[in-house]
């Protein structure tokens, strides 16, 4: 939530778009996590930006890896924009992987199975993108069908981490996809 992201109805409104995101990079909501997680301000000239398709499913939404012993998925009706906005998810399924317990579970959004797919899909996406880090996962779910859209570490902001090579790690989600 704190980078903009912004939806394009036509070519034409792309590059206006592509500019609002770009440009929050540092923007307001930037500056204002940075300064409240005392992060330093940035040193890059900015960031890249993922152009996709806007896909309406069922439903869609953010599954979360976090240090290996939690999973959080949520969720919201048709897109994630609300999810994604920051705003508050319509629905939150956590899984403690250490303790192999799952929180509770509300089928009218997605069946067990559907749960136990989505979770072993992100454990799966963590361990061949990022393995030592968080990672988010923005997915639509179209019937039984489960779309990955962008998969993205959680960085600490750690001095010397490691910068993530994103071309490699969409070239691998390509491949992951192919593989379902």
């Amino acid at each position: 939530g704190v980078f903009e992201s912004a939806i394009a109805r036509d070519l034409g409104s792309l590059p206006a778009a592509l500019a609002r995101c770009l440009a929050s990079y540092d923007g307001p909501r930037a500056q204002a996590y940075r300064r409240a997680h005392g992060l330093p301000a940035p040193t890059a000239p900015g960031m890249a930006a993922a152009v996709q398709p806007f896909l309406l499913g069922e439903c869609a939404g953010v599954g979360s890896v976090y240090h290996r012993d939690r999973v959080v998925i949520e969720l919201a009706r048709g897109h994630n924009l609300s999810i994604t906005g920051g705003k508050h998810a319509p629905y939150r399924f956590i899984f403690d992987l250490a303790a192999r317990r799952a929180g509770a579970l509300d089928e009218r959004w997605l069946d067990r199975a559907g749960h136990n797919r989505l979770v072993s899909t992100l454990l799966q996406v963590q361990s061949a993108l990022f393995p030592s880090q968080n990672v988010s996962v923005e997915f639509v779910l179209k019937g039984p069908e489960l779309i990955i859209l962008q998969a993205r570490p959680n960085p600490s902001g750690a001095p010397g981490e490691r910068l993530v090579d994103l071309p490699a790690v969409f070239a691998r989600l390509h491949d992951m996809m192919t593989e379902f």
